[in-house]
């Protein structure tokens, strides 16, 4: 029977890694195939507002397929991520069966996002901010997508290559996920401020909340287990 070792700290086979992985490069292969050119879109989106404000005009820009698969790959590969965070720092899981723990923090992930957008809307309809609203969506997703496709060589080096060190992997990974954060939460202040229907105040609030209440816990998880 054909198996991969992939790069466990106990060097049991964790052949459901190598699944998730295969999952990974046939979204990957599917997405630069039949998508591209909006691909390069979002390249551009990413590097300036100008295309982000173009591409928030089109109908249900979030829901086309492109999107949809890059926010699959962002959940399956950055939940993959901090899995193996957690296997490489031995912090305690809910199961003993890692399949089980992945799918955990798989869900967790997913609940999160889903949690904070829905929280962002229904801001927004307070405050009668949608488009903004609309674009910080997208914005936070843009990111996602990029963040999701830089830890893919990441996450396939922690799973096969015995010899690199990890623990400086998972600490330049962080670094970079911290400040992609910080840049995301600049930007979107930036555009938010620049409309008179925008509150500061209300900004401030919801960048303590929903931004930087995040990063916190985030650098504090980090800076306990390394």
């Amino acid at each position: 029977r054909f198996s991969v070792r992939t790069n466990c700290t106990n060097g049991e086979h964790s052949d459901w890694v190598t699944g998730i992985l295969l999952l990974v490069v046939v979204i990957g292969c599917i997405i630069n195939v039949s998508y591209r050119s909006r691909l390069k879109q979002l390249f551009n989106a990413f590097a300036s507002n100008r295309f982000v404000h173009q591409m928030v005009r089109e109908e249900n820009v979030m829901f086309q397929r492109i999107n949809i698969f890059l926010s699959m790959l962002f959940l399956l590969i950055t939940s993959l991520f901090i899995f193996q965070i957690g296997r490489y720092y031995k912090l305690p899981f809910a199961s003993n069966n890692d399949f089980v723990n992945y799918a955990v923090i798989l869900f967790a992930l997913f609940a999160f996002y889903f949690i904070k957008i829905s929280a962002v809307n229904f801001l927004g309809f307070l405050l009668k901010i949608e488009r903004e609203i609309k674009e910080y969506v997208f914005a936070v997703f843009l990111y996602n997508h990029f963040i999701g496709l830089g830890l893919i060589p990441v996450v396939v080096l922690l799973a096969f290559v015995p010899t690199i060190p990890q623990q400086f992997v998972f600490i330049g990974a962080a670094v970079c996920f911290i400040a992609s954060f910080l840049l995301r939460a600049i930007r979107s202040f930036g555009n938010a401020s620049g409309t008179s229907r925008f509150s500061v105040f209300y900004l401030f609030l919801y960048l303590c909340a929903l931004e930087i209440l995040p990063l916190v816990v985030i650098t504090k998880l980090i800076i306990n287990i390394v």
